[in-house]
């Protein structure tokens, strides 16, 4: 039972990595609004109840893409072999700035996308990203395959609509450079991280706004540095409270 049910989970994920890799295929050749969730599913050989099953829509997948940039380094592998959790930070945040300067027109849609949630402006639709009801299609376009599966997907919808802190990588590292003494101790994980990817983001919507010719790459490493120092060390005073 258990190797069933490894071989499905290792299925489903093949499946949506052919979605994935679809998309990336598509989106930089024809645009992404020109693409559709029809040319996605033909690109993928795969039918659209499928596409449905893993994604709600195709700003979920441009989303995935952007996502799987900074999830790609195994930095719990680095840290194992003694590699500073400050370096390890860096580069993973580096990455993810290649991602948007190598990919300049689909990081312009992602920004453009959070930014109109963050405002609550509604995006016009074409019909590709309206909300579909993925609890009744199955891996495969049919219904769900049993109960379990469906509360599971369920879950996993219910997840994504609350709003969530920095991602747990990047509190991960942050912590861990505590830890080690590379990062200030006197506030919290969370906080620090919110204040690196405050810059980190700003950093790079402000090359996008500005449709600068610079290098994001060192505009990103310029500004981090500034940021990572001033985490490093705990202030004597309070510069902000009276």
């Amino acid at each position: 039972m258990t190797a069933k049910l490894g071989r499905r989970e290792d299925k489903k994920l093949a499946t949506r990595n052919l979605i994935l890799d679809a998309a990336a295929t598509l989106f930089p050749r024809m645009g992404y609004e020109q693409t559709s969730v029809d040319d996605i599913v033909k690109e993928a050989d795969v039918v659209k109840g499928t596409f449905y099953y893993h994604f709600t829509s195709k700003e979920e997948v441009l989303m995935a893409l952007r996502r799987s940039a900074l999830c790609s380094s195994d930095f719990e592998k680095s840290l194992e072999v003694g590699t500073s959790p400050l370096r390890v930070l860096a580069e993973l945040l580096m990455e993810d700035a290649r991602w948007t300067q190598d990919n300049r027109a689909l990081a312009e849609v992602f920004f453009t996308r959070v930014f109109a949630k963050l405002t609550h402006e509604e995006q016009p639709s074409n019909g590709d990203d309206a909300d579909v009801d993925v609890v009744e299609l199955s891996a495969d376009g049919n219904g769900p395959d049993d109960k379990s599966e469906k509360s599971e997907k369920s879950e996993h919808n219910a997840a994504k609509n609350t709003r969530q802190g920095p991602p747990a990588s990047i509190v991960r590292l942050v912590r861990a450079a505590q830890d080690a003494s590379e990062l200030r101790r006197d506030q919290s994980a969370e906080d620090l991280a919110e204040v690196i990817l405050g810059s980190f983001v700003h950093a790079q919507l402000t090359w996008l706004i500005a449709k600068s010719n610079d290098s994001l790459i060192e505009r990103v490493e310029r500004w981090l540095e500034i940021v990572l120092q001033g985490c490093a060390h705990e202030c004597k005073q309070d510069l902000v409270r009276s």
